[in-house]
């Protein structure tokens, strides 16, 4: 139509004309509002074969936290995420959690990933020397990015506390999470339903999942019955205490021995004698020296 006089001559047309624009602004919008700042920049899905699958994906963005949806590994659905009290994230859904640790360990190979660095920061620090190992990247084909897939530089440790390293570090923290299966959903768990390698079964119940390791490995309700002695230790009396070694100690000690040594001496002398059979190895035996001379009390 080139004017509106020739829209207004044909009502048909413009009945017609009015819900099809309607219909396609909606359609623009609801598009925009799913498909726009709600959405992460990344989200990849962090698959292995001994632990559950877990979600990476970039927080940053112009939208606040609270807009983002997620797509859930269990329910495969987008799930809007949700900031708790303790400010760490989870989705609404409930089926999954953050873990910090495998946040830090997935930064430490995204800072070897040049392309990654480049688009989430803006930077990417180069090797500490002409001989850094950062300046070269790897050949390993497990030695990829989780992220955009291209080879990670070799690992170098003696530019981990470079000021630069550490910047790129503090910033891509802010811009990265990972959530990992929420265990107290796990029902009968096994080894391999571990929602990640920082969780493990109870060392005692086996029946729950739990954070920590080794001697911590408990979970809540085990913590205050299991680790607690059913039967405790009462003492009616109190336990007798060990003798100090003091002087007059000693003195006791040499007085009791004495009167031993003469007992004994006695009974010798009573009994007839004996023949030894071997003459004495440093000489005739000139008798026993008393303790108190040895101590030097008297």
């Amino acid at each position: 139509f080139r004017n509106l006089e020739n829209l207004q001559k044909s009502p048909c047309v413009l009945l017609w004309f009015l819900p099809t624009t309607c219909i396609f602004f909606c359609f623009l919008f609801f598009n925009t509002m799913s498909t726009g700042f709600t959405k992460p920049s990344f989200s990849v899905a962090l698959l292995s074969s001994s632990f559950l699958a877990r979600r990476m994906f970039s927080v940053g963005g112009t939208a606040p936290i609270e807009d983002l949806h997620i797509e859930c590994t269990v329910c495969k659905k987008d799930s809007k995420l949700a900031i708790n009290k303790k400010t760490s994230l989870s989705l609404q859904c409930g089926h999954m959690i953050q873990c910090t640790e495998c946040r830090d360990y997935n930064l430490e190979k995204m800072l070897r990933c040049e392309r990654c660095c480049i688009e989430i920061v803006g930077i990417f620090p180069s090797g500490c020397s002409p001989n850094c190992p950062r300046n070269s990247t790897t050949v390993k084909a497990t030695a990829l990015c989780a992220v955009c897939g291209s080879h990670l530089r070799k690992e170098a440790r003696c530019c981990k506390s470079s000021p630069l390293l550490k910047e790129c570090k503090k910033k891509m923290r802010r811009y990265i999470t990972v959530l990992v299966q929420n265990p107290s959903l796990i029902k009968s768990p096994t080894p391999q339903d571990r929602p990640c390698s920082h969780y493990t079964l109870c060392q005692f119940c086996k029946n729950s999942v739990t954070k920590g390791h080794r001697s911590s490995t408990a979970c809540k309700l085990c913590r205050t019955s299991k680790k607690r002695p059913s039967n405790p230790i009462e003492y009616t009396e109190a336990p007798p205490l060990k003798k100090q070694c003091t002087l007059g100690t000693l003195a006791q000690l040499a007085e009791t021995f004495e009167e031993s040594e003469s007992a004994s001496s006695s009974k010798t002398l009573e009994s007839p004698e004996r023949e030894h059979p071997h003459s004495p190895r440093f000489g005739e035996s000139v008798g026993s020296v008393p303790v108190w001379a040895l101590l030097n009390i008297r």
